[in-house]
C-alpha cells in the first residue's frame, strides 16, 4: 500500500476522487463527516483506518495538496482540482 500512497504525490484530482482512491486502499471515507470544504481551504485531509479487530480507528495518513483549479462561482467547492503535494504517515 505504501507504493500506492507515494504514487498519489503529483496527481491531480478533485477531493471526491481522492476519497474514492483512499477507500479503495482501505481507509475510511471522509465524505460523511462534512469536512471536505474545510479541508480544501486548509490544504490537507487526514484519513483514518481500522487498527484492530475491535474496530478501533486511528488517524494514520495526512495528505497535503494545492488547489490548482478552484471551483467557479456556479460550481460547488468540491469541484476544485487539487494537486497532491505530500502523503505523510503518522
Amino acid at each position: 500500500m505504501k507504493n500506492e500512497l507515494r504514487e498519489l504525490v503529483g496527481m491531480e484530482m478533485n477531493i471526491l476522487e481522492l476519497d474514492n482512491r483512499m477507500m479503495a486502499l482501505g481507509f475510511l471515507t471522509e465524505a460523511d463527516s462534512g469536512v471536505f470544504e474545510n479541508c480544501i481551504q486548509d490544504g490537507n485531509i487526514v484519513y483514518s483506518e481500522i487498527t484492530d479487530d475491535l474496530g478501533n480507528v486511528e488517524p494514520s495518513i495526512q495528505i497535503c495538496f494545492k488547489v490548482i483549479i478552484p471551483a467557479s462561482d456556479d460550481e460547488i467547492v468540491l469541484a476544485s482540482v487539487l494537486k497532491i503535494t505530500s502523503v505523510d504517515e503518522f
